[in-house]
């Protein structure tokens, strides 16, 4: 019933069509596993695009551990204009994220890598939903100012990262 639309979306996100449909594969894999939470749920089709969001950072995730990879998650961070630059932004913003301090890493990991909820982080860490939206936001703020510190970064006229450049050999 969704598989067209979840395959859409995933292949726009990963860029090819066997890769797409690997994802597509580990999304009806995790519903099948989570078929209590899915039954559950008040809205299916936002639940199974949530898992879709896991899903698909972990794909990117398992890829940046090459050269070439790249991370869809990443995308929340900063909006990448074009394939390039997400490219470029992934090598730099990964080693950037795991040099914050460490309830900011996991916040931001959490949330915008893996795709998941301030309140379910808050959850899983015994934390007030306050404090875990500050250390998103904090660790946001971190990372853009290492950034930006690092990189000289072109917007376009929405707002998207059309250029980046290393300020420095090394540094990203």
């Amino acid at each position: 019933m969704f598989r067209g639309r979840l395959l859409r979306t995933i292949a726009r996100r990963v860029g090819n069509e066997s890769d797409a449909q690997d994802v597509l594969q580990e999304v009806f894999l995790r519903a099948l596993r989570n078929s209590e939470t899915l039954a559950e749920a008040r809205t299916p089709l936002a639940w199974l695009y949530t898992v879709t969001n896991a899903a698909i950072a972990d794909h990117f995730r398992k890829k940046s551990r090459t050269p070439s990879g790249n991370a869809a998650g990443l995308e929340t961070l900063i909006e990448p204009a074009n394939e390039v630059e997400v490219e470029g932004l992934t090598r730099c913003l990964f080693p950037l994220v795991k040099a914050l301090p460490a309830p900011y890493q996991q916040a931001l990991t959490f949330t915008d890598l893996e795709g998941g909820k301030q309140v379910e982080y808050a959850r899983l860490n015994q934390l007030k939903p306050s404090t875990a939206r500050s250390h998103v936001q904090r660790g946001r703020e971190m990372l853009r100012k290492m950034v930006l510190g690092c990189c000289d970064v072109g917007l376009d006229e929405g707002r998207n990262v059309s250029t980046l450049h290393p300020k420095q050999p090394g540094c990203c």
